[in-house]
Formats: structure tokens, sequence, C-alpha cells
């Protein structure tokens, strides 16, 4: 998966960050902020997903992007049709939705 060089600037390591969020199952997660956290939600799923655990998304940004997820499963030769499986998305875009 391809992200910006921003990324380098997280305090500590990216990956760690991930899979702390990732373990225990059924853990809530709210994420807001620059774009750097968008990109941090994306690893966090795939890393989920990866691992076959189904994540549910709520996006309020209209930024989650799922052709990055099925890239993600390309590269490691996964069904990307299965993997995205997964993922349930739903994208508020009024307050009242969110």
């Amino acid at each position: 998966m391809t992200f910006s060089p921003e990324a380098e600037h997280l305090p500590i390591s990216s990956q760690s960050l991930v899979r702390s969020f990732v373990a225990p199952p059924g853990k809530v997660c709210l994420l807001y902020g620059d774009r750097l956290i968008f990109q941090l939600s994306l690893k966090m799923a795939a890393h989920a997903m990866a691992q076959g655990t189904p994540i549910a998304v709520v996006d309020g940004c209209n930024q989650f992007n799922v052709h990055l997820l099925s890239r993600f499963a390309r590269e490691r030769r996964l069904d990307p049709e299965e993997f995205l499986r997964r993922i349930f998305i739903s994208r508020g875009f009024t307050c009242y939705q969110m």
C-alpha cells in the first residue's frame, strides 16, 4: 500500500500503533484529524482484515479509500473480493447521520 512520506513523521512506529489499535477484537476506535489520520486508518483496517477480522468504518469525511485496500490484498496475493467482504463502511454526511 502506498502512503505519503508524511507518515514517517509519527512519533512512534506506525506499525506499532496499528497493532495496538487492532487487538483485541471488538475494540472501538475514534480517529479524527488531518490526512495522516486517514492514512493510519487505512493501515489499521488492512492489518485487521489481513488477519481475517471483519471491521466497520464510519467515515464522516468521505476519504476512506477502499481501492487502496483492494490493492493491498492483491499485493499480498489475497482474493480482493473476499478481502473486501470483511469491511462494512457507512458514510455520514451530516452530524445527524454520524
